[in-house]
């Protein structure tokens, strides 16, 4: 009888918690689906931290805010980038790995023609190399073909 109240008790608790937490986990849900568009987001505070990771020592920090900068970019085009401009160009001069050098000049081609070139970042994308290369070919295709 005591092994029936004990699992009638461990049942009970863990429906309740199951309901709770679904419960949480969908007002959640509407909740950020909602607050997206409406919060308010420190623009300065991001474009800050752009510069300061920019000029990190760490390739994988510099690569990853060129990307998150062109996806901001995609997501908040009425910013003034001109100072991550400057600062990519920097990147340009100064980083000896030429992959680097490239990215930020595609980034900086990207921050300087975005409404002649549209990019579709994939959300949460390991590989980040398909941004790069989906800008290439835009600027290839919008930009260097000469007319006659």
């Amino acid at each position: 009888m005591k092994n029936t109240f004990v699992k009638t008790i461990f049942t009970f608790v863990a429906v309740v918690m199951m309901t709770s937490v679904n419960g949480i986990a969908q007002s959640n849900d509407t909740a950020l689906d909602s607050s997206i568009y409406k919060r308010k987001i420190n623009n300065t505070a991001i474009l800050n931290n752009f510069q300061m990771s920019l000029k990190s020592d760490i390739k994988g920090i510099i690569e990853g805010t060129i990307y998150n900068i062109v996806v901001y970019k995609r997501y908040f085009p009425q910013m003034n980038y001109s100072k991550i401009i400057d600062n990519l160009e920097i990147v340009i001069q100064e980083n000896e790995d030429p992959s680097i050098s490239y990215k930020a000049q595609l980034a900086i081609m990207y921050l300087r023609h975005a409404n002649r070139i549209d990019i579709s970042p994939v959300g949460h994308a390991i590989d980040h190399e398909y941004l790069f290369k989906e800008i290439s070919e835009k600027l290839e295709k919008e930009l260097l073909v000469v007319n006659d």
